[in-house]
């Protein structure tokens, strides 16, 4: 059972973040990813569940292709 943030963090590898103004889902370990002050660290199952408003816009942003990028429809 996950007990702090420090856990959270460690177990879960996606983040909610913005790149350039859209919201996205990416990687965390990412070496395109930087922290920003309003990320949210979210579970694999959150990703899952918001498929059907998830976009790849990897190439969009010029980055690898392994490090996908997903933004968020509302």
């Amino acid at each position: 059972m996950i007990k702090t943030i420090e856990e959270l963090q460690d177990v879960n590898v996606w983040v909610l973040t913005a790149i350039n103004g859209v919201a996205v889902f990416c990687r965390k370990d990412s070496p395109h990813y930087s922290p920003q002050k309003n990320d949210r660290i979210v579970s694999e199952d959150c990703v899952v569940a918001n498929e059907s408003r998830l976009t790849e816009v990897t190439q969009d942003l010029n980055l690898p292709t392994e490090w996908g990028v997903f933004a968020l429809s509302a």
